[in-house]
């Protein structure tokens, strides 16, 4: 009877030591766990199922010394690393201290002289600090834990990244960093992470297509003057022509030019065209009614004492230097435009073709002018009239 209470004495004390020892360990480990401070977790993206790349920063309490650890502890089942990425390994972890500037060096299989060796479990990322490695951290020092695929601040590259999970909510994310195994003291903290349907707004807008294009006739010695506004109908009269030379618009000499405006944000620019509509059947050129003859237009260099005409661009400017004449409407081989006295190649005024007689360079253009010439010549059998008269027809054609 005696040995018999005495066992229940022995086996009642066990099991109150053990309850007793349990409630004290218990009740330690939480009595000092000692608050991380400056935590910030930020996630590349925070939509359900995205990858993402994970910073975490925190300033260390305590400090870490060699053969102590930290880790980052997700929710179970959440935030793997396994799926169109890859696996996330060592190489996609990185940490740093900002204090110091210090990387420290890194293994996946084991301390053999790195200074952490890092360890990617399915809930956990561990970094354990090598002993006789040289790697710690000081009290107050702030560290920063890359994770996933950064190809910028980081020494090393990662490949993968983490995957959020598949249901909206707030995730809780812990911090430790302390003894390797239970100890007594160890800094900790956790952070919360939404992850929400989505995390990205879209945002559109449209802008209007804008083509403007205005024409007017005048003279002027000034290259480019200030925008001068004429009214319909316009007109080019080249009064008598010579047979000795060149009859042209001539700028202060009176005659008139032909002057463009032009300006459109079509993405393949805009051209310019030309129709003449001057005289029947298929000659296009100065017709006269009065003695059916006309003064037939075709593209290359004026000269005294043959019938010809034409018109050329003498002068262009924009503010992105890239209106431009077509083809053969640029002057003489130089493609520097026209002149009023010297350069009196034209292109053709042609009825049964559009001819492009400028273009903004196949993009958009603004604030475009050009100033284009008519220019003729007669021959000494030439018939005397009047009436010798064309209409050229321009019009302007953007591309969106």
């Amino acid at each position: 009877m005696t040995k018999k209470f005495f066992r229940i004495s022995v086996r009642f004390l066990l099991i109150s030591f053990v309850l007793v020892t349990s409630f004290f360990w218990a009740n330690v480990s939480l009595a000092a766990k000692i608050p991380l401070s400056g935590m910030s977790n930020t996630f590349e993206r925070l939509k359900v199922s995205e990858f993402s790349n994970q910073t975490v920063q925190f300033t260390s309490t305590s400090g870490v010394i060699n053969g102590d650890m930290m880790s980052i502890i997700y929710p179970t089942g959440e935030f793997g690393g396994i799926g169109g990425k890859g696996t996330l390994g060592q190489d996609d972890v990185e940490v740093k201290n900002i204090t110091t500037g210090h990387v420290y060096i890194d293994d996946s299989a084991g301390c053999s002289g790195e200074e952490i060796y890092i360890q990617v479990g399915a809930s956990t990322i561990n970094m354990f600090f090598c002993a006789g490695a040289g790697g710690f951290v000081s009290a107050g020092d702030v560290i920063r834990i890359y994770v996933g695929a950064f190809t910028t601040e980081t020494v090393e590259d990662g490949d993968f990244k983490l995957i959020n999970p598949a249901v909206a909510g707030t995730k809780v994310i812990s911090l430790y960093t302390g003894p390797n195994g239970l100890g007594l003291t160890f800094d900790g903290g956790t952070l919360a992470v939404p992850i929400v349907d989505s995390d990205q707004v879209i945002v559109t807008a449209n802008i209007d297509a804008i083509l403007t294009f205005d024409l007017d006739t005048y003279a002027t010695a000034t290259a480019f003057p200030t925008y001068t506004e004429t009214a319909a109908p316009y007109l080019v009269d080249l009064g008598s022509l010579s047979i000795s030379g060149i009859t042209s618009s001539n700028g202060a000499g009176g005659i008139n030019s032909i002057w463009v405006d032009l300006s459109s944000n079509a993405v393949s620019g805009v051209v310019v065209t030309s129709l003449a509509t001057g005289g029947p059947g298929t000659d296009p050129g100065l017709y006269s009614a009065a003695t059916g003859k006309t003064i037939t237009s075709a593209s290359g260099p004026l000269m005294s004492g043959w019938e010809g005409y034409g018109i050329c661009v003498a002068n262009v400017i924009d503010d992105g230097s890239v209106l431009t004449w077509g083809g053969a409407y640029g002057g003489a081989g130089d493609f520097d435009g026209c002149d009023y006295a010297l350069d009196h190649t034209v292109g053709i005024a042609q009825d049964n073709l559009a001819r492009i007689v400028l273009h903004s360079s196949y993009g958009p253009i603004a604030n475009g002018r050009a100033e284009i010439l008519v220019k003729a010549s007669a021959a000494a059998t030439t018939p005397a009239a009047s009436d010798y008269t064309d209409t050229l027809t321009f019009i302007a054609t953007s591309t969106f």
